[in-house]
């Protein structure tokens, strides 16, 4: 676990620094496709951890990482209904 922290930290410290304000995000049409819907579920799939050291602090991250997932479905989903 802490393998995947020590390389997403740096990369959502970066991206925020290049975000633009909520309310620009917001007007804004992200693409999301399913191609990477498809390969944020390779990469991060939703299972529960084989280990019994998993820390209650490791399960929320897991738990975090598949809201985004989620997230991002219920956009594309919504985004291909609306066209």
């Amino acid at each position: 676990m802490s393998g995947y922290t020590s390389l997403i930290t740096p990369c959502f410290k970066y991206l925020i620094k290049k975000l633009p304000s909520r309310e620009l995000i917001m007007e804004k049409r992200l693409y999301i496709s399913r191609e990477l819907i498809d390969n944020f579920k390779l990469l991060f799939p939703n299972t529960l951890p084989k280990t019994r050291s998993t820390t209650p602090e490791q399960i929320a991250f897991l738990q975090g990482q598949q809201s985004v997932i989620d997230r991002m479905e219920f956009l594309f989903d919504d985004e291909t209904n609306e066209n």
